[in-house]
């Protein structure tokens, strides 16, 4: 219980992001607590090291939500999203069996293919309101 009342403190001020740019802040924040957890010993670094995973996640989550919904209907589908939710979500935030020994460098992989989902969401949001912006000048 400990562990999971410091990973809820060190996750506040998280805000939910309501652009992609709040989403790569998600992802820039994550980065700063994985630095945090590696200059930590015992539970703090340990819990620390959950939550920047979560908020990798967060991340990764957050930007699927605010996809126009076709987008955010192939976002869910994928398999990036079906592996955000595995393993950053289910296996190291709530089983607590994420690494700690190489915990950087999986990080960091981790923090690529979130950023490059985010990316992808982002331009695709940009695409439907152009699109949308010329089907609503041909009707005039």
């Amino acid at each position: 219980q400990g562990d999971y009342g410091e990973a809820v403190r060190l996750g506040r001020g998280c805000a939910m992001a309501t652009t992609y740019d709040d989403a790569f802040a998600s992802i820039r924040r994550a980065s700063e607590l994985m630095d945090e957890a590696l200059a930590e010993d015992g539970e703090r670094r340990r819990a620390r090291i959950r939550v920047a995973f979560y908020q990798l996640y967060q991340a990764a989550n957050l930007a699927a939500m605010i996809a126009p919904g076709f987008a955010m209907e192939q976002a869910m589908r994928s398999e990036d999203y079906a592996a955000f939710s595995d393993v950053l979500f289910r296996r190291y935030f709530k089983e607590e069996l994420y690494p700690v020994d190489d915990a950087r460098e999986v990080f960091d992989r981790w923090a690529q293919r979130v950023r490059r989902f985010v990316e992808r969401l982002s331009a695709q949001s940009k695409l439907a309101v152009h699109d949308s912006a010329t089907e609503d000048e041909a009707a005039y």
